[in-house]
């Protein structure tokens, strides 16, 4: 059984850590994870609505009803990862050459441009201008994963690092739990707005984050990697608040050591070797576990599945699906520094083992 550190549950042990500075960087960090949650447990809505297999789909005269094409379905959920995958790249490359802040800039207006192509779709009635604006809102999710959690686990203390980081989590079922409410609230809309709607949220979270990304400090360690100590210094005594100078100092110390040790680059032969390869198989192992559980296909494919059934209203499943998943992921972080990251893990082995 794990150690348990009784002081962890005086919620002192984790507010006292937390300063205006950081405190603002977080939440608006926490704020643009929303657009990830809106983009695919959007989707995964409005493509069980009438109205959207009506403008996108075809009429089946057995049915009697609009449906989507499955290749065109298929190419909706799929093709995303290109896009995603050009994403993570190109977010890391501006990240380390500019800043986290400016990743999160850039991507934030590029989420307006892909919202324009999603919306005005309905306009355009052009099926293949939704899918390419999916695919290309996907760079936005690829930039967002390459610098959101990297920029939390870098501002934040040591002691509450796991709390804030898988609180990247909590802000996703936040995000899906409210556009999966907006859905299931317009999916009785007969005309495009029962989808358009939902679309239109997307500019919301993206003007918000480009308009304040600037108000949050940089983050001390690529300051350091740039070598502008100065700042670096300055910008962690914001995060640490006043009266915490010398840790503040401490701490980066700790952090250029890091990076002088990060320096000694390996190969990539090295992470299948020695302690390494135990250390490497863990973590494939838990990235396979994770799909293991079925979530790619609740995710993408979930309304879908359910309105095919004919039996519940797939928009209840969604909210339901989104309710429990913020519940049991700020239960998650909440218990991540008490009990550990091991046996928070069980329960998801054995469901994939299920």
């Amino acid at each position: 059984m794990p150690m348990i550190d009784r002081d962890t549950f005086n919620p002192r042990h984790f507010t006292k850590y937390f300063t205006k500075h950081l405190v603002l960087a977080c939440g608006v960090v926490a704020i643009s994870t929303f657009n990830y949650a809106f983009d695919q447990q959007g989707f995964n809505s409005t493509q069980a609505m009438d109205a959207f297999d009506r403008e996108f789909g075809h009429y089946n005269p057995e049915k009697g009803v609009y449906e989507l094409e499955t290749y065109y379905l298929s190419l909706l959920n799929s093709l995303v990862y290109i896009g995603f995958a050009a994403g993570a790249w190109i977010g890391s490359l501006i990240s380390s050459h500019y800043g986290r802040r400016m990743t999160i800039f850039c991507m934030s207006l590029w989420a307006l441009v892909t919202a324009t192509l999603l919306v005005t779709s309905g306009v355009s009635h052009n099926k293949w201008q939704l899918l390419v604006g999916r695919v290309l809102n996907y760079i936005y999710i690829g930039m967002e994963l390459s610098s959101v959690p990297v920029y939390q686990s870098e501002v934040v203390p040591a002691p509450i690092r796991g709390l804030m980081v898988g609180s990247y989590q909590v802000s996703l079922g936040i995000g899906g739990l409210i556009i999966n409410s907006i859905c299931r609230g317009t999916s009785t809309i007969k005309n495009n707005n029962a989808w358009m709607i939902p679309y239109g949220l997307y500019y919301v979270i993206p003007s918000f984050v480009a308009s304040t990304i600037w108000f949050i400090p940089e983050s001390p360690r690529w300051l350091l990697m740039k070598e502008r100590d100065d700042e670096a210094l300055r910008n962690m005594k914001l995060f640490r608040g006043e009266g915490n100078e010398m840790a503040a100092e401490a701490e980066l110390d700790l952090i250029r050591s890091s990076l002088r040790e990060e320096s000694d680059k390996g190969s990539w032969a090295d992470l299948f070797k020695g302690h390494n390869r135990r250390r490497t198989g863990i973590v494939l192992g838990v990235a396979f576990f994770f799909q293991a559980t079925g979530q790619v296909f609740s995710g993408h494919y979930g309304a879908v599945f359910v309105k095919s059934l004919g039996t519940v209203n797939p928009f209840n499943i969604t909210v339901s699906q989104s309710a429990i998943n913020t519940v049991t992921s700020f239960i998650g972080i909440i218990m991540l520094d008490r009990v550990g990251r091991r046996y928070l893990s069980l329960p998801t082995l054995l469901r994939a083992l299920h």
